[in-house]
């Protein structure tokens, strides 16, 4: 099958990769796939409404984060999301046109589909289960899928509308973190500037995106956990007794109401978590199980411990939770690779 993105031609029909191309493709995703992932330690704390926030509530809310990265991340796209693949590709209408290919929902029946295509797990002589028999009969059904179909991909063009817009000012409030004189329009002057450079790259492909980001991620991803590790040590060594999943039970019965409120900022640190389906076609699943499971995971799991133990000994610092817990020997070498990173 061929496959074109972004006026790039790839062939998915080809012999499997080397172990060495693998890598290489691996050490691409960073520019391409995680770059929304890597930056939400930017917008995740300043995003939260808290109150008066107490260590237990940091404890949970970091535990929040590491059971919704852990299942997320890493059971839902790296483990079952990558398995479900339309002869290489990803996404919404990847699913969805696998649904067109078992049953008859589509608008080839799965009779024709299964001739055009020599996908091995394509069997017509298996039995439908009952829903797949329903969905065949029910007109009302087979159009509610193509709606999820169609809702999903539009949720999917929003989010990489708003993602960018989120990750860049957030990384521009580092000015007004370290000058209290510089003004909100002139970081949202900046930011637009800086937005309209990366969207303007955009029209060189993949490849050479690849290739200008992905040092520039591997850098962020390489930085960021180790300024976690000295913020872990210096402030709060023992935070990683929030991994056990209680933290999250007493943080729901100690807040109420308002603890679902904050729920909505902690989800953030899954943005851009989706791609890794999306863009399955312009690599391939182990090239970007590799490159999520031996950085992107640890990295995060890493920044947003030490982020939490710096608010733990400084609560009233979350809104500019990400810039205030980086020292100042590292702050704007960090400071650059964030705007780049976004």
């Amino acid at each position: 099958m061929v496959a074109v993105h972004d006026g790039e031609t790839i062939n998915n029909d080809q012999k499997d990769p080397s172990r060495w191309e693998t890598l290489v493709l691996a050490y691409k995703t960073l520019g391409v796939v995680f770059g929304g992932l890597v930056t939400s330690p930017l917008y995740v704390y300043p995003s939260m409404p808290l109150k008066s926030p107490t260590e237990d509530d940091y404890l949970g809310i970091y535990s929040i984060m590491f059971w919704t990265l852990s299942l997320i991340g890493v059971v839902k796209y790296a483990t079952i999301a990558l398995q479900a693949d339309d002869q290489g590709e990803g996404g919404t209408f990847a699913l969805y046109s696998l649904l067109c290919r078992n049953i008859n929902i589509g608008i080839l029946s799965s009779k024709s589909a299964s001739l055009n295509s020599s996908h091995s797990y394509v069997n017509q002589s298996k039995k439908l289960s009952r829903l797949g028999k329903f969905c065949e009969r029910s007109l009302i059904a087979r159009r509610i899928l193509l709606f999820i179909a169609m809702l999903g991909m539009c949720m999917l063009i929003g989010d990489g509308i708003l993602t960018p817009a989120i990750s860049v000012l957030s990384a521009m409030d580092g000015l007004r973190a370290r000058f209290s004189s510089v003004s909100k329009s002139l970081v949202e002057g900046l930011s637009a500037i800086v937005l309209i450079v990366l969207f303007l790259l955009q029209k060189f492909g993949t490849s050479r995106v690849s290739f200008l980001f992905s040092p520039i991620m591997g850098a962020w991803t390489l930085t960021t956990p180790l300024v976690g590790i000295y913020s872990i040590i210096k402030h709060y060594p023992s935070i990683f007794k929030a991994i056990s999943p209680h933290y999250i039970v007493l943080f729901f019965l100690r807040n109420g109401k308002q603890g679902w409120i904050y729920l909505g900022g902690t989800v953030l640190c899954i943005t851009g978590s989706e791609a890794m389906f999306a863009d399955l076609g312009h690599f391939n699943k182990s090239s970007i199980r590799i490159a999520f499971f031996c950085t992107i995971y640890p990295s995060l799991v890493l920044t947003y411990a030490g982020q939490t133990a710096y608010l733990i000994r400084n609560p009233d610092d979350h809104f500019d939770g990400f810039y205030k817990f980086i020292p100042s020997a590292v702050y704007w070498s960090n400071f650059c690779d964030s705007h780049i990173s976004c």
